[in-house]
């Protein structure tokens, strides 16, 4: 059985160790889960009733009866998940009346140990963003170029479950409300462009955003828990169709990138937060290849992503940002609550699934 413990430290360095004697946690999680993937096609208001009464038994376990005495006038969490929690965007919780996104700012953080070392440097007077959209799926990889070789690894077969993909509707909207909003330096990388070559060579962005499919597949002959996460670039289809890794950009590939400098990583993709999980090094997600190349922090999403919700959530955000107000973690927050407050006035998108999708991880 899982056991769990809360570990709690607050900012006068009071350090507390809870046992949590639960044994429902996991389970509501799959619930949770499970009712998630019944609203892509199902009827939206019974599967948000069902969904908090599922939150409200978590909210109950985790919060009502072990944290709620440490959170007086407290309005930011910092949390640091293990296990099935991982999969939780703890927002989502439920206490009959409120969800905790009425209450507290989260974010998460893969090691607390990241919040020892936090520096300044995205407080520089540099606001830009390297941003990637709309690749070409279906460009013809030149398998016989001697400049990029392409390598094939277990002879192809993690790569044809790989699933092929298609253009997203709402990426140009999202693109073009971007570059409507934002007030520092965009450069461009659509289409052809949006490409491995192009993303390698970035050299510590300030801000990049990828806007495309990403997948997650379980493939234990892997060497590395990192090749079986992906985003798709171009010529992905073409790879996924001949067994060839170039356009399939793996979590191995992105943990090379040069993010030294990096303030942020946004993964504007399907369970960009969702990997394969080992009690060692936790999830081997996106987002953890991302932080392993330098980043400060990944605003990543933990279920497949409505496109409508996500381009009127990453509009929101990045009308936020000026380059003397770069509190990127704050201004999410503010995006968020104004994605949660449109999501509850329409019917149609009233359910945690739609403004709940993303996370912000890191410092």
């Amino acid at each position: 059985d899982t056991v769990y413990f809360i570990f709690i430290i607050d900012y006068n360095k009071n350090i507390e160790l809870i046992h949590i004697d639960e044994d429902d946690i996991d389970n509501l999680v799959n619930q949770l889960n499970n009712n998630i993937k019944e609203c892509y096609d199902g009827d939206i208001e019974p599967l948000r009733i069902e969904a908090e009464i599922i939150l409200h038994k978590l909210y109950s376990l985790l919060f009502d009866k072990h944290l709620l005495p440490y959170l007086q006038e407290v309005k930011k969490l910092i949390i640091s998940p293990d296990g099935v929690l991982n999969l939780l965007p703890f927002s989502v919780l439920f206490d009959g009346e409120h969800y905790l996104i009425e209450k507290y700012q989260i974010v998460y953080t893969t090691a607390a140990t990241k919040y020892t070392h936090k520096s300044n440097d995205h407080y520089d007077k540099q606001l830009n963003i390297s941003l990637f959209a709309d690749p070409n799926y279906d460009y013809p990889v030149n398998v016989q170029s001697n400049v990029e070789p392409h390598k094939r690894y277990c002879e192809g077969e993690e790569v044809k479950t790989y699933k092929k993909c298609y253009s997203l509707d709402g990426v140009k909207e999202e693109v073009e409300n971007i570059q409507s909003v934002f007030s520092g330096d965009i450069t461009l990388y659509k289409n052809n462009k949006a490409d491995e070559e192009n993303l390698l060579s970035l050299q510590s962005p300030k801000i990049l955003h990828i806007a495309t499919h990403a997948f997650v597949i379980n493939d234990k002959c892997n060497s590395s828990p990192l090749l079986n996460a992906a985003l798709a670039l171009k010529g992905y289809n073409f790879a996924v169709e001949n067994a060839y890794e170039k356009g399939i950009f793996t979590g191995m590939k992105a943990a090379t990138l040069n993010l030294a400098r990096t303030d942020l990583v946004v993964l504007s993709a399907c369970e960009t937060a969702v990997g394969e999980y080992s009690n060692v090094i936790g999830i081997s997600s996106l987002s953890m290849a991302f932080m392993l190349a330098g980043t400060k922090a990944t605003l990543v999403s933990f279920w497949l992503a409505d496109d409508v919700i996500t381009q009127k959530l990453f509009t929101e955000f990045y009308g936020h940002i000026t380059i003397d107000t770069k509190n990127y973690s704050e201004h999410f927050y503010t995006a968020q609550k104004a994605i949660f407050q449109y999501c509850k006035n329409n019917e149609e998108v009233n359910h945690p699934l739609f403004w709940s999708c993303f996370g912000y991880f890191g410092v």
